[in-house]
């Protein structure tokens, strides 16, 4: 599910707050043999986006939201690219759902279910809903 609070940021603003050499580092991600050893229980130790220190610190309301939805049964949690929308992967439809009402009745905050495609090859890795 997605949580997308009436929050804009600037991609711009977001970039140049950052220490990182982007362009400079090599990082390597080998996707294929994460998803074969992929463990939905290690996801967020594992995977993570090096923006959200730097708008949560601007903005904490956004990390308070990432908190509630690890709170409310998510098994990962994260900020959409620079932000503002926070999303969360369950293993049980039924709590995403619950999840998403929460945030438009009691928060007054827009939220969407969503699901992965079903052509994506990685997909049966995620938990059944």
């Amino acid at each position: 599910m997605v949580v997308c609070p009436e929050i804009s940021i600037s991609t711009k603003w977001v970039y140049n707050q950052t220490k990182y050499i982007l362009t400079k580092i090599k990082k390597i991600a080998n996707f294929k043999t994460f998803f074969e050893n992929f463990d939905c229980n290690t996801l967020q130790d594992n995977v993570s986006n090096e923006l959200e220190g730097i708008v949560f610190k601007r903005y904490p309301f956004l990390k308070k939201i990432k908190q509630q939805l690890k709170e409310m049964g998510a098994f990962y949690v994260s900020m959409s690219g620079s932000g503002s929308s926070i999303y969360g992967f369950f293993n049980k439809k039924q709590h995403a759902m619950k999840t998403a009402q929460f945030f438009v009745k009691e928060k007054k905050i827009d939220s969407f279910l969503c699901k992965p495609l079903s052509t994506y090859p990685y997909v049966s890795l995620l938990p059944d809903n």
